[in-house]
């Protein structure tokens, strides 16, 4: 992790969401992941997801099992469109890997992991319908296999 900082500790000239100068962000709003350390007490700053230096997708979905982090869908933050990228985080490694693409594009979506596997539903999809689909991912086996759909649509 790069960046550590002790609990509590700020980036100095950091005034939270406006430029050490106080001014107002331009342009489009980036995202990163921090994480905790509950042995060390310390915080620190993810490196960037690989296809998106600058940030995250918007509204894309992060879950954890088995002691890796799952980043997957959302909206690339420079066009706007709805992606279907899958990223996994490895704690052991401290690197990102990319996964199985997701089978359809999907924002806005339930999502959850548990015993290696990530399980996602609802939301909506490139042209803002919403779904009844549900897919679950094996990270490992990095594959999808379709769940039955849910009785009712979105989440």
């Amino acid at each position: 992790m790069g960046g550590e900082k002790e609990m509590g500790e700020e980036d100095e000239g950091s005034l939270g969401c406006f430029g050490s100068d106080g001014s107002k962000p331009v342009g489009p709003p980036t995202y990163g992941i921090t994480v905790f350390d509950p042995v060390s007490g310390i915080w620190g700053r993810l490196d960037p997801v690989p296809k998106y230096p600058y940030g995250l997708p918007l509204f894309c979905q992060i879950t954890s099992t088995e002691g890796k982090l799952v980043v997957m869908g959302g909206w690339d933050p420079s066009s706007y469109e709805a992606v279907r990228d899958v990223f996994i985080y490895e704690f052991t490694t401290q690197r990102w890997r990319q996964g199985k693409q997701m089978p359809g594009t999907r924002s806005f979506f339930a999502a959850g992991g548990f015993e290696g596997r990530v399980v996602v539903a609802g939301g909506h999809d490139e042209n803002k319908n919403t779904l009844s689909t549900a897919w679950e991912y094996d990270i490992s086996g990095d594959e999808w296999a379709e769940l039955s759909r849910m009785s009712v649509r979105g989440w």
